[in-house]
């Protein structure tokens, strides 16, 4: 089924993300890589899907997976992004963490992985409405994205 979110909406979600968490972004090797890139220019749609996480190809950053480059969208299996996986928890074998690092989490799990809470963002839309939405519900909207092909 079509979706109607876009790489606009995604960024929203990133960005209400960031707003709720406690770590300082301007700390990070990737920044926020989803709107800039480390220049402070503005990033394209194509650049992003096109693009590796900034700082993921280096062996020594804090975001490289074995010193391997770490695609923005991993086109060969959309569900698998690390982006999105990051959310969800550790990637690269457990040798990154969950991010935001430090919280706040889009949800919290037990230990049979169940969701026992989830946040509540406010999500500025592309179209200039401000919205509620909890983390699930911006997760279950990035994988949706995700599964359609990632749309511009």
């Amino acid at each position: 089924m079509p979706t109607t979110l876009t790489f606009a909406h995604i960024q929203s979600y990133l960005d209400a993300i960031l707003t709720k968490a406690s770590g300082d972004i301007t700390v990070s090797p990737h920044g926020r890589f989803w709107r800039e890139k480390l220049d402070g220019s503005p990033i394209t749609y194509q650049e992003f899907v096109d693009g590796v996480v900034p700082g993921a190809d280096d062996p020594n950053s804090s975001t490289a997976c074995a010193g391997t480059p770490v695609p923005n969208i991993n086109k060969a299996s959309p569900s698998e992004t690390a982006f999105y996986e990051i959310l969800k928890g550790r990637i690269c074998d457990g040798s990154l963490p969950r991010m935001p690092k430090g919280g706040t989490f889009v949800f919290a799990k037990d230990a049979n992985g169940n969701v026992t809470s989830t946040p509540t963002y406010d999500v500025s839309l592309p179209d200039g409405s401000v919205v509620q939405m909890t983390g699930v519900q911006i997760m279950d909207n990035i994988g949706e994205w995700l599964a359609n092909g990632f749309p511009e």
